[in-house]
């Protein structure tokens, strides 16, 4: 294929989006990637690819008008795109305005910010419904799952709705070496170590996780990866490298999530081999398959379910659930739906 391909981000590194960005990135060719940055307070550094910034101002935060100026504010970025003989703009988040709708795409990660129990950002959520009523009409979606597909569909899109799951996290991968790490870490060598990736949003669930380590005793040992919970080892603004470690020093992972558009750290769990431990939901099933155990949304389902582990048994299911999230398979559907946008 020999259409330029243009992956317009606006959130930054390390990001779920921002991260399906890279993958996409790297799998395809003749691709060039392109940072809005809306957020004036934030770096330029902070983005991949090619940042151009809206409205600047030392003094004050210009998001909300640049967000909702977009339109105007970068139609510069979009004329040299259309300068291109062939291209596809592939617009990696719906928060960015559609400036141009031919030879587009839309990748959507979760809806959940059209919900009001989820954001309270009116503005945000507003600039989304506009731009959504331009994406409705696209011929081609990409979703990261099935379960954001269906919802989707329920709200309305017109296009096709293609499902493409992200691959496994560049340099995430099991290793042999969990004694060292945990003294590399300082990690008590007689707990079992449970591990949670997430960020700090309500649906994440991870008010639960005090309790739940109460719960299970001195014999258990919480590492947090996200923010800080004042409870067990908490990291923040880590390297893969350092978050592939963690993963392989743990034993367990703990996501409490009731929602997720795709869920990442599910993946990444068992690619390091960890038994995966998750709220019942449709999404995790989806990812996680018979990989899953599959709690409700209680602290003693939680308890009872880590407790009963079949460590040999779950981790070998993570595994081999894992591999269907390859490289490979994910550059091939890429290709093969980038060749359908005319």
């Amino acid at each position: 294929m020999n259409k330029q391909i243009f992956l317009i981000n606006d959130q930054v590194k390390y990001t779920g989006i921002s991260n399906v960005t890279m993958d996409i990135y790297n799998a395809v060719n003749n691709v060039t990637m392109i940072s809005l940055i809306m957020n004036n307070k934030k770096a330029i550094d902070n983005f991949y690819g090619k940042g151009y910034y809206g409205l600047k101002s030392r003094y004050f935060q210009l998001w909300p008008i640049n967000a909702y100026f977009q339109k105007y504010l970068y139609h510069n970025i979009y004329n040299k795109i259309i300068s291109n003989d062939e291209y596809i703009i592939h617009y990696m988040n719906m928060s960015i305005y559609p400036v141009i709708t031919d030879n587009s795409i839309l990748t959507i990660h979760d809806l959940f910010a059209l919900d009001q129990r989820y954001t309270k950002n009116t503005i945000y959520s507003n600039i989304l419904k506009r731009n959504l009523q331009i994406y409705k009409k696209f011929k081609y979606i990409h979703t990261v799952s099935n379960t954001v597909k269906k919802y989707c569909e329920d709200y309305g899109f017109n296009g096709k709705i293609v499902t493409i799951y992200p691959p496994i996290t560049r340099g995430i991968y099991k290793t042999d070496n969990k004694i060292e790490l945990r003294k590399k870490y300082n990690i008590p060598y007689d707990k079992k170590v449970i591990i949670n990736v997430s960020n700090n949003f309500k649906y994440k669930n991870t008010k639960m996780l005090k309790p739940i380590m109460e719960r299970l005793g001195n014999k258990y040992y919480l590492i947090h990866v996200g923010s800080n919970l004042n409870i067990g080892n908490s990291f923040k603004n880590i390297s893969i490298t350092t978050l592939n470690e963690l993963y392989n020093l743990s034993d367990i992972a703990l996501l409490p999530s009731s929602r997720e558009g795709f869920g990442i750290p599910y993946v990444e769990a068992m690619a390091t081999g960890l038994p995966v431990v998750v709220a019942d939901t449709n999404i995790a099933r989806e990812v996680c398959g018979d990989a899953g155990i599959f709690s409700e949304i209680t602290i003693s389902n939680f308890v009872k379910n880590i407790k009963n582990i079949d460590y040999d048994e779950y981790s070998r299911k993570s595994l081999e659930r894992s591999s269907i999230f390859n490289n490979l398979q994910f550059k091939s559907q890429l290709n093969t739906l980038y060749a359908l946008i005319t």
